[in-house]
C-alpha cells in the first residue's frame, strides 16, 4: 500500500479521539497501512512481574490507520537552475568550384 506520509514526518489528526493532536511518526507499517505516531493513541499494557521486576501498568503508542492523518510540514525541494551548454553551430565551408 502506498503511503502519504514516512518516518520523521509530521503530522496532525483528523478523524477520532485524538482529533487536532500533532506529532511525528516514529514506525510505519506499509503493509497495514499504519502508523504509530509519538504521544498520540496512548493505551495501558499490563506487565506482569518477573524476578528482577515488579508488575506494573505502562502506556504504549498503538497504531492507528495513516488514512486518518495528514502532513502538517510540507517539505520543500530546492531545485538549482542549471544553464544548458550551448550548441555548437558547425560552420559551413563551401567548396570552390573548380
Amino acid at each position: 500500500m502506498k503511503m502519504h506520509v514516512k518516518k520523521g514526518d509530521t503530522v496532525e489528526v483528523i478523524r477520532g479521539v485524538n482529533r487536532g493532536k500533532k506529532g511525528v511518526i516514529t514506525k510505519s507499517f506499509p503493509q497495514n497501512g499504519k502508523i504509530i505516531i509519538e504521544g498520540i493513541n496512548m493505551k495501558k499494557k499490563h506487565v506482569k512481574p518477573t524476578r528482577s521486576t515488579k508488575g506494573r501498568t505502562i502506556e504504549i503508542a498503538h497504531p492507528m490507520s495513516v488514512s486518518n492523518v495528514k502532513p502538517v510540514e510540507v517539505k520543500v525541494k530546492v531545485v538549482k537552475e542549471v544553464k544548458a551548454p550551448k550548441a555548437k553551430v558547425a560552420k559551413k565551408v563551401a567548396k570552390k568550384a573548380e
